[in-house]
């Protein structure tokens, strides 16, 4: 049996491979869409027990939160974090953490933390944002809001 086997140039064969993970991206995230509601709300509200989560269990990596929260008066028992993003930069990595108070106030918390240690190198901002968070329980083609969310998950944790 004669086997014929197609040679490729290097580079063709990376585009081939760079374009299949593009293609797989781009599936994965049209794939988000199609969730129904249900669906996108129960994710909604994992990615906010996650955060809660890793600053109620002390990760190394929300200790920042912390010491944004003392210095600004409010009480870090007395809360849930309900949103936790890094975007690395030059000097470290931009930290945006929102903070949901037991009183129902919503905090934007924007910083520069350390690489790997997380430690706040800067205060970019701390922001009270509840008159910008919208909050209903029945959003068109998305059920719950955020804010509705939020506040179901600090219900259920027993502060709000």
């Amino acid at each position: 049996m004669d086997h014929h086997y197609l040679r490729l140039p290097k580079h063709a064969i990376l585009n081939a491979f760079t374009s299949a993970l593009s293609a797989s991206d781009l599936n994965i995230k049209a794939m988000k869409k199609f969730l129904n509601v249900q669906q996108q709300n129960a994710q909604t509200k994992s990615d906010i027990i996650k955060a809660m989560s890793a600053f109620n269990s002390a990760e190394i990596h929300v200790g920042w939160v912390v010491d944004m929260l003392i210095e600004n008066k409010l009480d870090p028992n007395n809360g849930l974090l309900i949103s936790l993003d890094f975007i690395p930069t030059q000097g470290g990595e931009c930290a945006y953490a929102t903070w949901l108070t037991a009183s129902h106030r919503f905090f934007s918390i924007k910083a520069l933390v350390s690489y790997g240690a997380y430690e706040l190198l800067e205060i970019e901002s701390f922001e009270d944002i509840t008159d910008k968070i919208f909050i209903s329980n029945h959003q068109r083609g998305t059920g719950k809001s955020f804010g509705a969310l939020a506040l179901e998950v600090l219900h259920e944790s027993g502060l709000g």
